[in-house]
């Protein structure tokens, strides 16, 4: 940028100046406090790391107090790294959640495009440079969801597979097969939103087909709801183990049973109560106290 003052310019141009920053790992069960690591470092009791350091870890989160720079020495890095021959690129991810192909701030989407059926490796670095069009964490969840989706363009050929499973004639039992379909889905996640609750609707209609109808009366989200830690935690157990399904499984069974169970049992209360206001021609009040008493085991008035 040039500014002209009278007959002379001033050039203004801001070049980025390389400060050899340091980085400090933050353990995954230490509650951070600032000071703390910033006396460690000072004693060199932590190991800093560099941008080498950096580069050579698969995910990394770079956190930084506002003002510290961190945008700018990314968009350096990724230069650094382009200038070097290597394929890297800067997105912004206040634009990626929306719009993935205009959210390359450095790098292009034909380069992306080119990148992506090739086999070299390749860096991606995502910052929001404007941090009000980020209006939180669910977005931030889209735009890494967007970016997977993009990165794992397989996944048309692991629903594909999928498919083609499922309409095969099976020797196993069908309420596997729906626990199965279940965790496949939400492994191959093809949407970036909504994929927790297609898997279930997909493994509710494999116990339909199968020739389990349950008139509606109940939904295996009722069981997930209860203890969400460990519905994530029995997905993930199996990618921790090599892809075995078995713990998944049983997690799966146990909530369909108990889901069941409970429809039994509400069903058994219904027709007790109807048997009972027809018995003694209860009033619609009455038989309001008495559902309430058989449901709860007792009446405060």
């Amino acid at each position: 940028m040039r500014k002209e003052l009278g007959e002379k310019q001033i050039d203004m141009t801001i070049n980025f100046v390389d400060l050899n920053r340091s980085f400090l790992l933050i353990p995954k069960d230490h509650k951070f406090n600032e000071n703390d690591y910033d006396l460690s470092f000072s004693f060199g009791l932590l190991e800093a790391k560099k941008w080498n350091d950096i580069l050579d870890l698969r995910r990394v989160i770079i956190l930084a107090e506002a003002g510290a720079g961190k945008t700018e020495e990314i968009k350096a890095v990724t230069k650094r790294l382009r200038d070097d021959g290597k394929k890297t690129f800067f997105l912004r991810l206040e634009i990626l959640s929306s719009d993935f192909e205009s959210s390359f701030e450095i790098g292009t989407m034909s380069e992306f495009n080119e990148w992506i059926v090739s086999d070299v490796p390749s860096w991606f670095f995502l910052d929001s440079v404007d941090e009000a069009r980020l209006r939180g964490p669910k977005e931030f969840e889209v735009a890494i969801r967007n970016l997977d989706v993009k990165l794992c363009p397989n996944y048309q050929i692991m629903m594909a597979d999928l498919v083609k499973w499922l309409n095969r004639k099976q020797e196993i039992h069908p309420v596997l097969i729906s626990g199965i379909s279940q965790f496949q889905f939400v492994h191959i996640h093809p949407f970036l939103d909504g994929n927790g609750r297609v898997s279930r609707l997909l493994s509710t209609f494999c116990l339909y087909r199968a020739g389990y109808d349950f008139k509606r009366l109940f939904t295996i989200s009722e069981y997930y709801d209860r203890n969400r830690p460990a519905f994530y935690r029995a997905i993930q157990i199996v990618r921790e183990n090599g892809m075995d399904l078995t713990g998944w499984l049983e997690y799966f069974v146990e909530g369909l049973t108990t889901q069941l169970a409970e429809v039994r049992k509400r069903g058994e209360l219904a027709i007790r109560r109807d048997l009972l206001i027809r018995e003694h021609k209860l009033s619609e009040r009455q038989a309001k106290a008495l559902g309430h008493i058989l449901e709860y085991g007792s009446l405060n008035i």
